[in-house]
């Protein structure tokens, strides 16, 4: 079973490999966007987290827990397990295409620009109050929008 922490450890492991910082604002829209970009291609989830509606966009709360302490800088290492194990997610099929689709669109931006893409009216974030659970259906239109219209 995937989960929010394996996407946002490739994550991770992507911008240490190519040298590029990320922050855990960043960190948390690219992974809502990698999800809704999979959520309108499969239409299934990538993972059972839910996303939430917070001041700077949506957030997988475990996942801000995790990686919080890293303030505004780069994120330098991975979540590990109890075992102290990273996790990650095969870059391959659906998710590799959005992954990469994702990284290459998304990742050369500022976690503020992102921040304000999430934002744009329609979007499921702006569609709720903050601390609300963004709507599923909502996060499907993001994906298409952002990726199958575009395209």
């Amino acid at each position: 079973m995937v989960t929010s922490l394996n996407v946002a450890n490739t994550l991770i492991l992507r911008a240490m490999r190519e040298k590029k910082p990320i922050s855990p604002m960043k960190l948390q829209k690219l992974l809502y966007m990698t999800y809704a970009c999979y959520y309108a291609e499969v239409g299934a989830p990538l993972f059972s987290e839910r996303f939430e509606a917070w001041e700077h966009g949506p957030v997988v709360p475990v996942v801000y827990h995790e990686f919080k302490r890293f303030q505004s800088f780069g994120i330098d290492n991975p979540h590990v397990d109890s075992d102290g194990n990273a996790t990650y997610v095969l870059e391959k099929g659906v998710f590799g295409d959005c992954l990469e689709t994702v990284w290459e669109k998304y990742s050369p931006l500022s976690a503020i620009k992102l921040s304000k893409i999430t934002h744009e009216d329609g979007s499921a974030w702006s569609r709720k109050r903050l601390g609300e659970i963004l709507d599923d259906k909502d996060i499907i239109e993001d994906g298409k929008r952002w990726f199958l219209e575009s395209a």
